[in-house]
């Protein structure tokens, strides 16, 4: 279902003006959070990466609260994920649907120019993340792991990735390479010692174990990466699945 002028529609009856440029070139910014049992999950935490994505687009975020209530309130106790959207011209969308089922994933990487002016924020211009997942496609993976020309490991398109290695969590930084930070990977470090650190292609390909982290996705094994295969789910990462599951479902925001 989706909010659209102050009123929750079904999805498929919700409408964006034609001429708007966050439909017609991506200029708009956004966020996705987790919703189980009809409540969110580190709510504010991604409306204040949607004012940080504002703020460097130079996009205004109005308040979103009312078209989080409205559209809890039609979804009911129910699990999913919440897309917040605002564009430019100050239109607001919200869209809550049902979450994708995972499964281990096999990942090809790919180099890719993954540094802008505007890096580290959300926006709706995603064409090379779309580029980056079709093109893992075409090579039969699941999706891609984005490195820069030095062989840097950045991020999937749409989740971070994390790795064990001799039980070390080890995490790609934000704050030295051009990526979101990842409210999800925020939570990890609640109940896990995570490192951020700057990490190559090398050391994930020599990892015990890894994993992929967002918002819907709380723990999700990684199979592959290019040629290197693992026994998926490994034991350290199905029990970060679990625990972040529990902590998760201990912590779910209140009922605006």
């Amino acid at each position: 279902m989706a909010w659209a002028d102050g009123r929750v529609v079904p999805a498929e009856k919700a409408t964006v003006p034609f001429l708007d440029e966050g439909f017609q070139r991506g200029d708009a910014i956004f966020e996705t959070m987790l919703v189980r049992n009809g409540r969110t999950h580190a709510s504010e935490g991604h409306l204040e990466r949607l004012r940080r994505s504002g703020r460097i687009t130079g996009i205004r975020v109005p308040s979103m609260l009312a078209i989080i209530r409205d559209l809890l309130a039609a979804w009911g106790e129910l699990d999913g994920q919440l897309k917040l959207i605002v564009s430019r011209s100050g239109m607001t969308r919200g869209l809550l649907a049902p979450r994708r089922v995972n499964h281990p994933l096999s990942l090809v990487s790919l180099e890719v120019p993954w540094r802008t002016a505007i890096s580290g924020s959300k926006t709706l211009s995603y064409g090379p993340n779309q580029w980056c997942t079709h093109e893992a496609k075409r090579r039969d993976a699941d999706d891609a792991l984005v490195i820069d020309h030095e062989e840097r490991v950045l991020e999937l398109p749409t989740a971070a990735i994390c790795i064990v290695k001799d039980g070390e969590f080890l995490t790609p930084d934000p704050d030295q390479l051009p990526i979101l930070d990842s409210v999800t990977g925020r939570t990890l470090a609640v109940i896990r010692d995570v490192k951020r650190t700057i990490l190559t292609l090398d050391d994930v390909l020599a990892a015990d174990e890894a994993f992929v982290l967002s918002a819907t996705r709380l723990g999700v094994p990684v199979r592959s990466v290019d040629e290197k295969s693992w026994d998926a789910p490994g034991p350290i990462t199905s029990q970060v699945a679990i625990d972040l599951a529990a902590h998760v479902d201990d912590t779910l925001d209140p009922l605006p």
